[in-house]
């Protein structure tokens, strides 16, 4: 699916390669935030994905990008762009 995704020791890939804990933190939420809101899947099913056993990480992982969409309206309509151009994409 993503390469955030696979589960590397117990820590996602992304944060694993990335060395710098901040970048990689926000691009482990960015990945979880996307992949909850294209591929349908539960709380519990996403947070299978990224390797945690708590489906409350997922739900911790999207507030961040909810509340930055809500107070930021140019990266409100980033996220949408990518959301429309990911849609779109045939497997």
């Amino acid at each position: 699916m993503f390469p955030y995704t696979r589960r590397e020791s117990g820590t996602c890939h992304a944060t694993s390669q990335a060395g710098r804990g901040g970048e990689a933190t926000k691009l482990v939420t960015y990945a979880i935030y996307l992949v909850k809101r294209l591929c349908y899947l539960t709380l519990q099913e996403t947070a299978g994905h990224f390797g945690v056993e708590s489906y409350g990480v997922v739900g911790w992982g999207c507030a961040p990008v909810w509340a930055k969409q809500a107070a930021d309206k140019g990266f409100k309509k980033r996220v949408q762009q990518v959301v429309a151009l990911m849609s779109q994409q045939k497997i």
